[in-house]
């Protein structure tokens, strides 16, 4: 009879370690199923001993200890990764549990049923050999274009399967692994498995079984969430599009997979590599330092082919007597160019909906919504051409027939440009062009985005009009042309990581097209803008740097976001508990970005900002678990708002 203490692999568990006794014989690492509040719960067995051993602890315990009810998988997870979430947990404010259950893949709790004749799979000691004792932990950045990147992974690649070693090449998106496997080298296909969570369930079974089953060195390309396969050979790590916000999970524990790998890599004496063409502000003050060497020259310059050209919208506003236009006749006849000669264009707006805000023309007050106060976004329905407001951050709709809140005036006015408003206008400069849109409303999934990219490219001389979100399927140079019609608005975003997110869309959509570039713009050549356009991004980091040491933003400090949403009143008084309990720390509060002061959903954050090298601080950590857990604590934000 054993003792067994077990971590649960769920989330909403404050208890890092649970105990239980079982008579089977149960190892660390090994995958089982215990009770946990009425419902049976997978958790890794961390510890076990004897209840002979345990037995004046179990007398004391003010519980009646369960039994562990049974075993699914034996030694299903490498240590070093169950020590690397131990440490990830410890770094982002959480337990255990709630890291394994964010971070590991569904496959990896399916227990795998053998079917008649099928074997099982081999154990991992006859097959692989562990690297880790045969490298020191290092890592290494690499900043240059896309294919200079992809050649040098081709050389690591060639040289781990000459030691017997293999390779994970970690993508942020499922569209970035697919991308990325088109560019396998050439004689290892047999020996490269792909895992994502867009393969059926029948796929992803078997390419995991496939890759945990071959014996020679191998190339894995994934996600995130297959780091955790327990192939022990693995001795380097590729992060590649490093700078990439997805990243960062957006729930709990909002855990930043760059972070996760590199933890990995330290616990397992791995090679981590980070590739971009534009890293990190970050990471390149890490670089600066001298705290990640380079594999190869880091590029700070980036030359384009095509034809470049700014369009200071103001001036064709001052010349049609301060009538609001959403594209210019420099792009209107890039579109018509485009469909005279069967080229395709794309076009990236920053915002959803028609218009990003409507105002009173009377007394300039915004249309907010009536839940949250945020200001609703102007969507034009399909049927019958109805026009709605939709808010984008609770989903309250409503129609356009309404008076100003505040003075009775009928006389509301739509503003910026989005989406809609561009397609809009498209259509009635153009109506015999097709114009495909791509945002979160139209590519809500994986299917929808990939037919929505295949009819655009399947139509000769049409126009995709699309957000952030369709950059990770427009691959680099692979159309003629490419406009930005606005993101103008994003310098209104009171962010530190404002310019560094501006210039990052630029060059992404400034690398797409063949022949033409063109930027629209209401606010002159911002700073970032030229550095953008001319692709000189040494500039560029030399000031975020600056600025970023002057006002103690990464990667000088860690911040600690803390949130808390409900009612306003009960919101304001434990947030200013919260401050009080981190007073030490200096914490400061303030609501959060678009929150009227009638808002019946309020949220309100609390920012602690410690030295890096301060961090993991023991106190701190003690404190920030002992709040309630309808606080939500964010370390390493990707924004403050």
């Amino acid at each position: 009879m054993n003792l067994v203490h077990v971590i649960p692999i769920a989330s909403g568990i404050g208890k890092e370690k649970l105990s239980y006794w079982s008579s089977l014989n149960l190892t660390p690492g090994t995958l089982v199923e215990v009770p946990i509040r009425g419902k049976m719960a997978p958790a890794m067995v961390f510890e076990t001993e004897s209840v002979a051993e345990a037995k004046q602890s179990i007398k004391d315990s003010s519980f009646k200890m369960k039994k562990v009810e049974r075993k699914i998988k034996d030694n299903i997870m490498d240590k070093n990764f169950l020590e690397t979430a131990q440490k990830a947990a410890e770094y982002f404010v959480a337990t255990t549990g709630s890291v394994l259950s964010a971070i590991l893949p569904k496959v990896f709790f399916e227990e795998i049923s053998l079917k008649k004749n099928e074997k099982p799979l081999r154990k991992e000691t006859e097959t692989l050999k562990s690297v880790a004792s045969e490298r020191a932990h290092e890592i290494f950045v690499l900043q240059s274009e896309r294919e200079e990147r992809y050649a040098h992974y081709k050389s690591l690649i060639r040289e781990e399967f000459a030691k017997d070693a293999s390779v994970f090449l970690c993508l942020p998106t499922i569209e970035d692994v697919k991308e990325v496997a088109d560019h396998i080298p050439r004689g290892i296909e047999k020996y490269t498995f792909i895992l994502h969570s867009d393969l059926s369930a029948k796929e992803l079974k078997s390419a995991w079984r496939a890759s945990l089953e071959e014996p020679h060195s191998s190339l894995i390309i994934g996600t995130g969430a297959f780091l955790c396969l327990p192939r022990r050979d693995i001795s380097t790590v590729i992060v590649e599009k490093e700078s990439s916000r997805s990243f960062k999970m957006q729930t709990r524990p909002f855990i930043d997979i760059r972070t996760f790998a590199e933890l990995l890599c330290k616990t397992g004496n791995k090679r981590l590599v980070l590739g971009d063409t534009i890293l990190r502000t970050e990471t390149i003050a890490r670089y600066r330092d001298h705290e990640l060497p380079e594999i190869a020259p880091l590029k700070f310059r980036f030359l384009t082919t095509s034809a470049q050209q700014v369009v200071d919208m103001r001036s064709l506003q001052k010349e049609k007597n301060k009538e609001f236009r959403v594209l210019s006749e420099d792009l209107v006849e890039l579109i018509r160019k485009g469909k005279d000669e069967s080229e395709n264009t794309f076009i990236f707006t920053s915002r959803r909906g028609h218009s990003s805000t409507t105002s009173c023309g009377d007394c300039g007050t915004l249309v907010t919504c009536l839940s949250c106060q945020t200001p609703l976004v102007l969507h034009k329905q399909s049927a019958g051409g109805r026009s709605v407001f939709i808010c984008h951050k609770c989903g309250e709709k409503r129609g356009t027939a309404e008076k100003c809140g505040y003075c009775g005036s009928w006389k509301l006015v739509p503003l910026g440009v989005g989406i809609e408003r561009v397609a809009e206008e498209i259509n009635e400069q153009i109506p015999e062009i097709k114009v495909f849109r791509f945002d979160s409303d139209t590519a809500n999934t994986v299917k929808k985005s990939q037919e929505i990219l295949k009819n655009f490219t399947s139509s000769p001389g049409s126009v995709l009009l699309g957000t952030e979100k369709a950059l990770p399927y427009l691959r680099s140079h692979s159309l003629a042309n490419a406009a930005i019609a606005s993101f103008d608005s994003l310098f209104s975003l009171p962010d530190f990581r404002t310019n560094e997110r501006v210039l990052h869309l630029l060059l992404r959509v400034r690398e797409i097209p063949t022949k033409k570039f063109i930027l629209q713009t209401r606010m002159g050549i911002q700073p970032v803008l030229e550095q953008g356009l001319s692709g000189n991004l040494l500039d560029f980091y030399k000031e975020e740097i600056k600025e970023r040491e002057e006002f103690g933003y990464p990667p000088f400090s860690t911040l600690i976001k803390i949130s808390l949403s409900g009612k306003k009143d009960a919101v304001v008084s434990q947030i200013k508990e919260a401050e009080k309990l981190l007073n030490k720390w200096d914490a400061v509060s303030f609501p959060a970005w678009n929150q009227g002061e009638e808002a019946k959903a309020y949220t309100m954050h609390a920012l602690v900002k410690i030295p890096k090298k301060n961090w993991i601080d023991e106190e701190l950590s003690r404190k920030l678990l002992s709040l309630p857990p309808a606080f939500s604590i964010n370390v390493d934000p990707e924004t403050l708002l």
